[in-house]
């Protein structure tokens, strides 16, 4: 697929840039809501994946289209744009149908909320043709806006894409899937004269320590990486990157219970602080300690202890799910999100950043 970029200017009050909503309508109209959003004098930029895994790609896209044309709005093409235009472009239609059936979110999909708003079944299996025909045709206006997406957007100083680049130079990759597709690229080994911005990988894959989904300036390698997991993770936020007066700032949302912190009673004992997530899982058991294992973890090269319910077995190795041992030291007053409770500790969210606190430290809101 060629490359398609395009050009853009920082010359309005402010930018917004916001990526990997996954058809959370409500919640991109709370951030835009919290960010004091001007559609009359903002500058809106989404980095692709404004669809599939939630469930309102539909809603969500029709709200992005209004307001590009009511105000500056770019929108860049992500890897879950792209899945729908095969049905346009009429590539691999087997797997496509193969894709409608089998991914693990294939309750949430545009092209199946597409096919029941005009009545259609896609099949599993013989020709697709048919329904293919009456999707597009019914939803003509959503597939010329999704078809006229660039891959890449270039300022002065900074380009932003879906997932990363290849080059800082224009086509920026041989094939524009590469700038949709590159799976955990802020682990490359890899620097950029200009500023690249990007979603795709959310954040939490770049923290071996304290598990944070804020945005996050990579300065060795100039990236700044924006996706905090909305829709992908459970403990996921949609953040928004905002650009004024020549400094970035960000803010965010998600839908997890809230607290407050109503004391301050601390007792951990400081230790190594680690954070597990989707690049980095494997382990090999030790041994057993209480109600959890000490374990040797691959990639970071030393001994992790794990509760049982975050392990799992897999061919025969062992794996450990979104975790982390780390203790934040919260404020009374603090307000945070409440992602899960493990005997008498909570997993809560602050600022951005999980840890664990005891769950009598915190009251939660009703």
């Amino acid at each position: 697929m060629k490359v398609k970029s395009k050009r853009i200017a920082w010359d309005a009050r402010r930018s917004i840039i916001i990526s990997d909503i996954h058809a959370h309508r409500a919640l991109l109209e709370r951030l835009l809501e919290k960010c004091e959003y001007d559609v009359s004098q903002d500058h809106l930029i989404i980095l692709g994946d404004m669809v599939e895994k939630g469930a309102h790609s539909l809603d969500t896209l029709h709200l992005i289209m209004d307001l590009a044309k009511r105000g500056k709005v770019d929108v860049v093409m992500g890897n879950c744009e792209a899945i729908a235009l095969q049905v346009m472009n009429g590539y691999d239609w087997k797997g496509l149908c193969h894709y409608l059936y089998h991914a693990p979110w294939r309750h949430h999909m545009l092209l199946w909320e597409m096919a029941e708003r005009c009545g259609v079944k896609i099949p599993e299996d013989g020709d697709p043709a048919p329904a293919f025909a009456q999707i597009l045709k019914s939803f003509e206006k959503e597939f010329a806006f999704l078809a006229d997406l660039p891959h890449v957007l270039s300022a002065k100083d900074c380009i932003l894409v879906h997932a990363g680049l290849k080059s800082e130079r224009s086509p920026y990759a041989q094939d524009a899937y590469e700038l949709m597709k590159y799976d955990f690229f802020g682990r490359e080994p890899i620097h950029f004269q200009k500023l690249v911005i990007c979603g795709h990988t959310p954040i939490f894959n770049y923290h071996e320590g304290i598990p944070s989904a804020r945005p996050y300036l990579d300065d060795d390698k100039n990236i700044f990486f924006i996706d905090g997991g909305c829709g992908v993770r459970e403990d996921g936020q949609l953040n928004a990157l905002i650009y004024e007066n020549g400094v970035f700032h960000s803010l965010y949302v998600d839908e997890l219970p809230k607290g407050v912190v109503i004391s301050e009673d601390y007792d951990w004992e400081e230790q190594y602080t680690y954070s597990i997530s989707e690049c980095c899982r494997e382990v090999t058991k030790r041994r057993r300690v209480n109600d959890g294992w000490d374990c040797f973890h691959l990639n970071y090269r030393r001994e992790i202890w794990v509760p049982d319910e975050y392990l799992y077995e897999c061919d025969g190795r062992w794996f450990v799910r979104d975790y982390s041992n780390y203790h934040p030291q919260l404020r009374i007053g603090d307000e945070v999100s409440v992602i899960t409770q493990r005997k008498d500790e909570l997993y809560v969210k602050c600022n951005g950043i999980n840890g664990w606190v005891k769950a009598s430290n915190i009251k939660i809101k009703k």
